[in-house]
């Protein structure tokens, strides 16, 4: 794979611009939404709202965290083997934004008048779908933060304003969501959150287009060879240091779990 010339140095002292880490923290507020109002609303919506037991609202949760762990990694492989006009990133973080925030109003809008069963299967499907565009988007919006710039100072600031805007995204919508269901729903969460999904589906769009359309990849692709999945997941399963980070981050997730109230 043939690298820019600047990248090619670890020292480059090339600077990203402020509109570049801008617009790519921008992405971090869409993530950061993406990843955690359905952890925020399921519960208070589905269960407390519609009546839905919360042993299978947990099912529906499992379900798609099952096909996380099948999707990301094809995902990658993807985007790492794709070979485009627009780049091997961009495309998927522009579409990808734009499915995720659909499929959020889609995902909020459940039936009326339809039994428990036709509900928790409206939302097991709606989440799949939702997690599956916030793959699209998530795995090479990731990827393209670390191809931005191969120098560390740089990098360390462009991940600083990625955390920026992903703690403005938790301040300024995910605080308030719940409450925003009450207020549009006149005291009514499952009306409310007809409106909030569709708000939030719209935030999700408007951040997450922007790295999209103001950053810049820097890696050349056009003579890379494609790397098949299987092989893809042996090198990923041999790299010791990080299947020991994993482990450890397994370990502590679990007793997070475990020992939370």
């Amino acid at each position: 794979m043939e690298i820019e010339g600047f990248a090619a140095k670890s020292g480059s002292s090339e600077k990203l611009s402020l509109l570049s880490r801008a617009a790519y923290g921008c992405g971090g507020t869409a993530e950061v939404i993406m990843a955690n109002l359905v952890i925020i609303l399921a519960l208070p919506i589905f269960n407390l709202g519609l009546g839905i037991d919360a042993g299978l609202i947990g099912l529906a949760l499992f379900i798609q965290k099952f096909w996380d762990a099948i999707s990301d990694p094809l995902m990658g492989n993807i985007s790492d083997n794709t070979q485009s006009r627009w780049g091997r990133r961009k495309p998927y973080i522009f579409f990808g934004a734009i499915l995720t925030g659909f499929f959020c109003m889609v995902m909020w809008m459940p039936p009326t008048g339809v039994s428990d069963k036709t509900l928790i299967i409206y939302f097991i499907l709606a989440t799949l779908l939702y997690y599956t565009a916030y793959t699209v988007f998530f795995v090479p919006y990731n990827a393209l933060g670390f191809e931005m710039t191969s120098n560390y100072d740089q990098r360390t600031k462009l991940m600083g304003s990625k955390v920026m805007f992903m703690n403005f995204g938790s301040l300024a919508f995910l605080s308030v969501a719940l409450k925003l269901c009450f207020t549009l729903g006149g005291g009514d969460e499952v009306k409310g959150v007809r409106y909030v999904g569709m708000i939030y589906g719209l935030i999700i769009i408007a951040f997450g287009v922007v790295p999209a359309l103001f950053c810049r990849e820097r890696v050349v692709t056009k003579k890379q060879e494609k790397t098949p999945l299987s092989k893809a997941v042996v090198m990923t399963l041999s790299n010791k240091p990080f299947m020991i980070l994993c482990g450890v981050i397994f370990t502590m997730l679990s007793a997070a779990m475990i020992g939370g109230p």
